[in-house]
């Protein structure tokens, strides 16, 4: 029979799983458990990258681009910027606009126009005024990335600090009979007008950006279309903005003088001072015009029960994405033409040594007679290349070609620009175009030395600078190398005179200090202390010294 088995306490509890890491959900705040990756999306650098060209976005394509918590009724959106290249859009971003927010102009508030859905739908306008970047620098002295100069003009609410857009709710009785964009650019007008005092009816093109479309209910709907009014053009002094306030009626008690008859002698008054309650109208401010960037509107903590300011951090979204998609056309334009340049440069390295080859095996079928002739020839070459004149290499760097990389160069949450880009960065972009297989990608990074290796760990990184700095060969001028060949020979002619003068100086150093000299020395000093010591100046010492003086 077998022995029972021992005892061995209790039966050990299962661990517990391991807690699933928490990745933040953009900037709408909270977390969500991670998700396992995709390995062929990540090979390929586009696990969390959507297309630049899709026009129609449905509520869940919003809010995976732009990891958003969006409003309830939110249905759709339509990128109008995406069907639109960058010459058609005509968007500068070098032009400033100074928005002066110090002015003290103040504009009255009015009562609201009168509304009425159109065809069961009511129709917002919201307007991006947009200032070119500035060349700023932070604390640390290095250039802002340009997401951080992209200034837009907005309105904050005094009480709660609030910022909301520019814009408000179609009219028919003011706009037009219709909500065309004609009158919704109206619409737009009149708002920028009532809300901070601009008068924009200047802007002759007002580039219909992005679209929103919410469902209220079953039968209730509203769209709401923001424009990008072109400011720049006619408003190169800069935009005054004014602050919203609204009047109202306040009971203030004041102190007044009154003159009254004298008790004591009638025929006299005299002046008193009495407390009375007066009605004034005072201002109260509602909004203030506030400038943000483009970065601190994609930063913002947009509230989702907030319309105005939700559709404010979609539309900087939007605004950046399409900076993505041209400043990423850009760099497919130089991608292919390092490649060119690549493929240029080493067909002229195959043509140089088949030429090389070639000279090689006809040598050997030349007589002696056609040797010497093309000795004689080559040395002729060398003695013209010895008469041109003397060059030197200049580097020079085109800061042009930088800027589409430095806009992917941008390091969250400070905005810092590395100066190097990750392959995986790069590869991410240009499927987002997509027109370029994975086959096309590998063959463009690969003429910038950014092959992928299978064993590889890193991504490999592209210093951008590099493909922007050209070498050219630069004359010296003849003047100056003359100049500074005197130059040298004066140094020479100095140094020489120096070091002969420090010679003699150690010659007649030498000299003076042989023994008989010192002893001389010596001796005259010990004939002087015995002058000052008023000692006997005859003597057998003294004959002695005399003597020993005169070397005798």
């Amino acid at each position: 029979m077998a022995s029972p088995r021992p005892f061995r306490g209790a039966p050990r509890r299962p661990f517990a799983p391991a807690p699933q890491r928490a990745v933040p959900r953009g900037a709408s705040g909270g977390y969500a458990p991670a998700k396992p990756k995709h390995p062929f999306l990540d090979s390929m650098g586009i696990s969390n990258k959507f297309s630049f060209g899709t026009t129609c976005r449905p509520v869940f394509d919003i809010s995976r681009r732009f990891g958003r918590a969006l409003p309830f009724d939110l249905v759709s959106s339509t990128a109008f910027y995406a069907g639109q290249s960058a010459s058609d859009l005509k968007i500068p971003l070098d032009v400033n606009i100074d928005f002066n927010l110090k002015s003290t102009a103040t504009v009255v508030k009015t009562e609201a126009a009168e509304t009425v859905p159109h065809d069961s739908t009511r129709h917002f306008v919201r307007v991006a005024i947009l200032s070119g970047s500035k060349n700023e620098e932070d604390k640390s002295k290095t250039k802002l990335h340009l997401s951080k100069r992209l200034m837009f003009l907005l309105a904050k609410k005094e009480a709660g600090g609030v910022v909301l857009p520019i814009g408000g709710e179609w009219s028919k009785d003011k706009d037009g009979a219709t909500p065309s964009d004609a009158n919704l650019q109206k619409a737009a007008i009149r708002h920028a007008k009532e809300m901070l005092g601009l008068d924009l009816s200047k802007c002759t093109k007002w580039i219909k950006f992005v679209e929103f479309t919410y469902k209220r209910n079953e039968t209730e709907r509203s769209r709401t279309v923001v424009f990008v009014p072109n400011v720049w053009e006619h408003y190169a002094d800069g935009l005054e903005p004014s602050t919203l306030v609204r009047e109202e009626s306040k009971e203030v008690t004041e102190e007044v003088e009154e003159e009254v008859e004298d008790e004591e002698d009638s025929t006299k008054k005299k002046t008193i001072k009495k407390k009375v309650t007066v009605n004034k109208t005072v201002n109260v401010t509602e909004l203030r015009p506030y400038e943000m960037s483009l970065h601190s509107l994609r930063e913002y903590d947009c509230r989702p029960n907030v319309e105005e300011s939700m559709e404010m951090c979609l539309f900087a979204d939007s605004f950046d994405e399409m900076l993505q998609r041209d400043f990423g056309l850009q760099i497919i334009d130089i991608l292919k033409k390092k490649k060119q340049e690549a493929a240029d440069a080493k067909e002229t390295e195959k043509k140089r040594k088949r030429e090389e080859e070639e000279a090689i095996e006809a040598k050997k079928h030349k007589t002696e007679g056609e040797q010497m002739e093309e000795e004689k020839r080559l040395a002729e070459l060398k003695k013209q290349e010895a008469e041109k004149p003397k060059t030197k290499t200049q580097l020079s760097i085109n800061h042009e070609m930088l800027v589409p990389f430095q806009y992917f160069d941008k390091q969250p949450p400070s905005g810092s620009v590395l100066g190097h880009l990750k392959r995986e960065t790069l590869e991410g972009m240009l499927h987002q175009q997509g027109e370029y297989t994975k086959f096309q990608v590998d063959d463009l990074l690969s003429a910038v030395n950014l092959s992928k290796t299978a064993y590889s760990r890193t991504s490999p990184l592209l210093y951008y600078i590099k493909l922007a700095t050209t070498s050219t060969e630069v004359p010296v001028e003849e003047e100056k190398v003359e100049e500074k060949a005197a130059e040298k020979d004066d140094a020479k002619e100095e140094k020489k005179e120096e070091t002969t003068a420090m010679d003699e100086d150690k010659k007649e150093s030498t000299e003076a200090l042989t023994e008989e000299s010192l002893n001389k020395l010596l001796l005259k000093d010990l004939r002087t202390m015995c002058t000052e010591k008023n000692l006997a100046t005859t003597g057998k010492k003294q004959e002695l010294i005399d003597r020993l003086l005169k070397g005798e």
